[in-house]
């Protein structure tokens, strides 16, 4: 081919002359190649478009959900609510097994991932604060209960778990107003322990053998710093008389059955000897002496 303007020889593929640089093909005779893929440049043509590739976006979504909702046990938007009632069940099993606790845990986590997508924005923050608050509750009763099952040894030798110690102390002070009324012995001497720390001891014609004023301390010394304050049968408290008149000098304890209080034994430690007693409403006798108050000076 050759060029119309130089007239020289030039290939028969050239748009432009290779020695004039002259056009020698029109614009109408190139082929574009990618033409069916280009698109118009307007926005009629371009929103067009947008919303053609949108719906086939959202269409493909659905297809995609779809398949997943086929394939699943529950409603995807179900996961994160039982994700929720297992993050908070978490805590209450926990106090039975700290391994049931995070057992509850991980599968509280595997449903609320499952279907975190599939839920609304403030169900989504819903669960994740429920699992984080329900991971801390796991974690701090955990190491809680781990304290509580710690042993330790009195100065007595006896043996107790952190736990048991607690409870015993609590329920020692919650009972200890039991310990006040009537209590006789198989011989039938009576010790009547009134509210008002007053004592007073008859013996088996209701005659008065010692009385007097006294203090009620929850638990029993058994060093300088320990309290013993149950075992696994009684509740301890220590009989303080002012006047050591009844224990002349030896301690009293008061031990009351855990399961029955209507029975008490009177135990003096130093002696080992103990005296059983049920608790009475009345007294068994006929006694018409009326006690005088005691003079405040007589007591220490």
């Amino acid at each position: 081919m050759k060029c119309k303007k130089c007239k020289m020889e030039i290939d028969d593929q050239s748009i432009f002359c290779s020695y004039c640089g002259e056009r020698v093909k029109s614009e109408d005779s190139y082929l574009d190649p990618f033409e069916k893929y280009r698109i118009p440049d307007s926005h009629e043509t371009q929103y067009s478009y947008q919303q053609s590739y949108s719906q086939g976006e959202s269409s493909k979504k659905t297809e995609d959900l779809q398949i997943v909702k086929t394939s699943s046990i529950l409603p995807l938007q179900s996961y994160t609510v039982v994700g929720i009632i297992l993050s908070i069940l978490s805590i209450v099993v926990c106090f039975l097994h700290a391994g049931f606790g995070f057992t509850f845990l991980v599968l509280a986590f595997f449903f609320i991932i499952r279907g975190f997508r599939y839920v609304e924005k403030k169900k989504r923050i819903a669960s994740i604060i429920t699992l984080i608050v329900s991971t801390l509750a796991v974690f701090i009763i955990s190491i809680v209960l781990w304290i509580f099952s710690l042993t330790i040894t009195l100065a007595n030798g006896m043996e107790y778990t952190v736990k048991e110690y607690l409870f015993s102390s609590f329920f020692n002070s919650y009972y200890s107003d039991r310990v006040y009324g009537m209590w006789i012995d198989e011989s039938g001497e009576v010790l009547d322990l009134t509210g008002g720390f007053y004592y007073t001891f008859y013996d088996s014609n209701g005659d008065t053998l010692y009385e007097g004023a006294y203090s009620k301390i929850n638990g029993y010394r058994v060093g300088v710093d320990d309290y013993v304050y149950s075992d696994r049968d009684f509740y301890f408290f220590e009989f303080m008389e002012e006047r050591k008149e009844l224990t002349e000098d030896d301690p009293l304890v008061l031990c009351l059955d855990k399961k029955d209080f209507t029975r008490m034994v009177l135990y003096f430690p130093k002696r080992n000897f103990s005296v059983e007693t049920k608790k009475i409403d009345a007294l068994p006798y006929k006694n018409e002496k009326k006690h005088e108050e005691m003079d405040p000076g007589m007591i220490g």
